[in-house]
């Protein structure tokens, strides 16, 4: 009987065996090396994606806002320089304006009809038919000028002779 135990053990274990080796032969194969590398860049690219599109959505809202980054760049002028400057810039407009009323008979109803104005912080109000009021505000500084008033004296630090 012991050759029969040892033949049904030997039987036994070659089953097990067998049963071994089928099973790993049943599993799907590891995937190739280039197909983890593209995961990895994928998921590489989806990161990168991920943080640098709020990033750019983020400095693009910035630097549409009111002065945004390149105001944090620029260096400020001297405030009797910016003064000369605003005061410089509405007298340019206020000529525009002028100009467009003697041409038409009446004032513009905004500052698109006589100009583009480059810069942010500009108001300009219609007063009644005749009369108007422009201000610019920048860096802190503003400057208002209303048609009622004698432009030559408002203007006369930029108007020249």
């Amino acid at each position: 009987m012991s050759e029969q135990d040892d033949s049904g053990e030997a039987r036994r274990l070659a089953d097990e065996a067998m049963a071994q080796i089928a099973e790993v032969a049943s599993r799907p194969p590891p995937p190739p090396a280039a197909e983890v590398r593209a995961g990895t860049r994928r998921r590489v690219a989806l990161i990168g994606l991920a943080v640098g599109v709020p990033t750019l959505a983020f400095l693009l809202v910035q630097d549409f806002a009111v002065g945004g980054v390149r105001a944090l760049l620029q260096p400020r002028l001297p405030e009797a320089e910016l003064r000369l400057q605003i005061l410089s810039t509405v007298n340019d407009l206020v000529i525009e304006i002028d100009a467009f009323y003697e041409d038409y008979g009446e004032l513009p109803e905004s500052l698109v009809e006589v100009a583009s104005p480059s810069a942010a912080g500009w108001r300009y109000t219609l007063v009644g038919r005749d009369r108007y009021r422009v201000e610019l505000t920048q860096d802190g500084q503003s400057v208002t000028y209303d048609s009622a008033d004698d432009a030559d004296e408002v203007f006369e630090e930029v108007r020249q002779p």
